[in-house]
């Protein structure tokens, strides 16, 4: 009764946590707080489990994070060291939660967590343009340009859009994997029908944020989740239904805007061909000149890297010396833009090592153990962060460390079949 009791406490706590994660950081640091106040209650106890696997798998969880730790011996910026390490520190603090504690929740809970972080994402996304809207219609020239990018994002809570389009991003997925995926287990009619409303108002959120990496990620999986379910379950009404209104949607916005076929147009401006030399532009050409500043830090300090201290002083040293005038904007810092990069700015070959060994092994394991829904969630992460450095933010550490420890402890495929939700 007491083992039970613990576990419905434990899954309400990563409800809560999951819910409030995307109005972070102040909040979820606060169920973080509750989170570990569980956990040393078991300590306290006695009740935490650890054995030689589970001490193996936290250690390839975490090497990327102590290797982090090393580089402040050798970083000069002590400051933003210590800036950055309190955030980093959720790496280590999750893999040791779920791995010590000794429970294992119902697929119905876990698809629950990922529901009720859905709803939270699209919460926020109709707050921000519940916000938006008086300025949008204010302003009849420029009005669009409230209701898109970091304009809408940070419109109630200060977090970025290519973060807020990471988790709009993985909620659709999630959600049409388990809408069309998993044939163990079914929603009743009511609940399918809000799913369905949910990842086409999330997908109609990617468009107005405009992260394109997202966008292409979550079409991707979209459509190929659908044309499973279409073959697999010989059913084409549900999975038509929502591709033909996520890409209405997308055509229209596209079509009826400005605004989206600039963004677009950035895509293919490798030479910044129409920007002053001294401005700022987006897309592929910025880019291509960062990655080159980045890959020459890298070969300054292959192994062990600059630290995570001087990463950003010395990409900007870069800008200076090769003269990249439109990364040096006033106020403006810009970190390597893609997370393997980033890696190895930071730690060097070595914290690139250790980064790809729990990438490729967590996989690897999650693949023989069929726990699909990581290798979708891990695949997430890394096709998006190709173009973006999400370890360098609260929200794509926090997105990380959770789902990345939530749902590999949680295997859907190997979890009982509960009852229909």
């Amino acid at each position: 009764m007491h083992q039970l009791l613990n576990r419905k406490i434990w899954g309400l706590l990563l409800l809560l946590f999951a819910v409030v994660l995307p109005f972070g950081p102040a909040i979820p640091n606060i169920v973080v707080g509750l989170l570990g106040l569980f956990w040393l209650l078991h300590l306290a106890t006695g009740k935490l489990t650890l054995s030689k696997k589970r001490i193996g798998a936290i250690l390839i969880f975490i090497g990327y994070f102590l290797w982090y730790l090393l580089t402040f011996f050798y970083s000069e910026n002590v400051d933003f060291f210590q800036r950055k390490l309190t955030m980093q520190g959720f790496l280590l603090f999750f893999p040791v939660l779920f791995f010590t504690l000794p429970y294992t929740l119902s697929k119905k809970t876990v698809y629950a967590i990922l529901l009720g972080f859905s709803t939270s994402v699209a919460v926020l996304v109709l707050l921000s343009l519940l916000k938006q809207l008086p300025v949008y219609f204010e302003d009849s020239e420029q009005g669009l340009q409230y209701l898109v990018g970091n304009s809408l994002s940070t419109a109630v809570i200060s977090i970025q859009y290519l973060s807020l389009s990471l988790y709009a991003s993985f909620a659709v997925i999630a959600c049409s994997y388990m809408l069309f995926v998993d044939m163990s287990f079914r929603f009743k009619r009511k609940y399918t029908i809000a799913i369905i409303v949910l990842m086409v108002f999330l997908s109609g959120a990617l468009l107005v944020l405009g992260s394109r990496t997202s966008i292409f990620v979550t079409a991707l999986f979209l459509f190929a989740f659908a044309l499973y379910s279409a073959v697999r379950h010989r059913n084409f009404l549900v999975p038509t239904t929502v591709v033909v209104a996520v890409v209405a949607g997308c055509t229209f916005f596209l079509v009826n805007s400005q605004t989206f076929e600039e963004r677009w147009t950035e895509v293919y401006n490798f030479e910044n061909e129409e920007s002053p030399e001294d401005s700022y532009w987006g897309g592929t050409g910025m880019r291509l000149l960062i990655w080159d500043c980045a890959v020459k830090v890298v070969a300054n300090d292959p192994v062990m890297g600059v630290g995570v201290g001087d990463e950003i002083d010395q990409l900007t040293l870069c800008y200076k010396v090769y003269m990249r005038n439109q990364l040096l904007v006033a106020g403006k810092t810009f970190h390597a833009h893609n997370i393997f990069l980033q890696a190895a700015v930071r730690a060097g070959l070595i914290g690139l090592f250790l980064f790809l060994l729990f990438i490729i092994y967590t996989a690897w394991t999650a693949k023989r153990k069929k726990n699909y829904l990581y290798l979708i969630f891990i695949a997430t992460f890394v096709a998006s962060g190709m173009t973006e450095s999400f370890l360098q933010v609260n929200a794509g550490v926090l997105f990380l460390a959770f789902f990345s420890t939530f749902i590999y402890t949680n295997n859907t495929e190997a979890l009982a079949d509960s009852s229909d939700t």
